[in-house]
């Protein structure tokens, strides 16, 4: 009801996540490593966002305040 709020969607690689993605890709053996290279840039992307804290973090609390569904507070909480 109220659109995407700034900073859900990915923004995309940066060209160092691709070149350490690609560096990873022939480390693991490349095309022997039966991974391709699409998902080893993919997997160096998503650690280096995560390790960057670009995601919510536990503790982080989200507020959402629209006129019709009222006021919602979401405490992230550490997966058990």
């Amino acid at each position: 009801m109220s659109g995407t709020a700034e900073g859900v969607i990915f923004t995309p690689p940066t060209r160092g996540d691709l070149v350490e993605g690609v560096l990873a890709y022939v480390a693991a053996g490349g095309p022997f490593s039966g991974k391709t290279l699409i998902d080893a840039v993919k997997a160096t992307f998503v650690t280096n966002e995560v390790d960057s804290g670009h995601f919510l973090q536990p503790g982080d609390i989200v507020w959402y305040r629209s006129s019709h569904l009222g006021n919602i507070k979401v405490t992230v909480v550490a997966p058990n």
